[in-house]
């Protein structure tokens, strides 16, 4: 009656501690193309230009649908 039962961790730092691993892994890997860079030039055969061209338009269509996600 009297007692009460605190939880030991607030559950809400355990979200927050997934949301930042989840989020450190998905930067993480969406940055790491200049280290495959050469790899993904030779395997397909593209010049410097279009190997960095792939990547910018990845990095522009992620920005306009970031925007379109955030409801602008």
């Amino acid at each position: 009656m009297g007692f009460e039962h605190k939880p030991k961790l607030f559950y809400g730092w355990v979200i927050v501690a997934a949301a930042l691993i989840i989020n450190a892994v998905l930067i993480g890997s969406r940055q790491s193309y200049g280290v495959f860079f050469k790899s993904i030039e030779s395997d397909f055969g593209l010049s410097r230009a279009a190997t960095s061209g792939i990547f910018s338009v990845f990095m522009a269509f992620s920005a306009v649908f970031a925007a379109l996600g955030a409801g602008l």
